[in-house]
């Protein structure tokens, strides 16, 4: 599913995105010459949701993604979030849910890693129950890094499922290309 691509370093909307609202309706209001505005808001959106390796913020949280993306763009990362942001990014996410069965469960995962890092640096092994044990035991934690490799690479191999789902290109025995009219 690509509803945008780069081009000499800027985001458009392909053919199939401006069919769609509200990718079209922000292509259309941009009036400015090179439709400057609407190319940086397809930017955000783009940077913001999609989960291609290509994305250089990919890496980041799903909180600090955005904040990242409008440093980038706009010079200022708690710059507001116009309606059509929001509903642009509304509309990819669904949009990848829909295309990707393995998505949904990346996010969670990525949601359960980052629980998992806020775990491991904020444990406090002095903190004790009213009958005066530790709540955390040093075995506890043993267990939790000896399972985070493992964590990782479940991470990186659901990324790369929902990436072949996405972006997958059907071909011929002869590993020839099928045209969009063929399929």
């Amino acid at each position: 599913m690509d509803l945008f691509e780069i081009v000499n370093g800027r985001v458009l909307p392909t053919a199939h995105a401006l069919l769609l609202e509200p990718f079209r309706t922000i292509w259309e209001r941009d009036t400015s010459d090179g439709k400057g505005n609407a190319e940086k808001v397809f930017r955000y959106i783009e940077f913001t949701c999609s989960p291609k390796k290509s994305n250089p913020y990919l890496g980041y949280s799903e909180e600090l993604r955005p904040r990242k993306v409008k440093k980038e763009i706009w010079g200022d990362e708690d710059k507001r979030d116009t309606d059509f942001m929001i509903l642009g990014i509304t509309k990819y996410k669904m949009l990848l849910e829909e295309a990707s069965p393995t998505y949904a469960l990346l996010n969670a995962a990525l949601t359960a890693k980052d629980k998992l890092i806020h775990f491991l640096e904020n444990f406090d092994l002095t903190e004790r129950t009213n009958a005066g044990t530790a709540v955390i035991k040093p075995a506890d934690i043993t267990r939790a890094l000896q399972q985070v490799p493992d964590v990782a690479k479940s991470i990186l191999a659901m990324r790369d499922k929902v990436q072949a789902e996405l972006v997958e290109e059907a071909k011929t025995r002869n590993q020839r290309e099928v045209g969009d009219y063929e399929r």
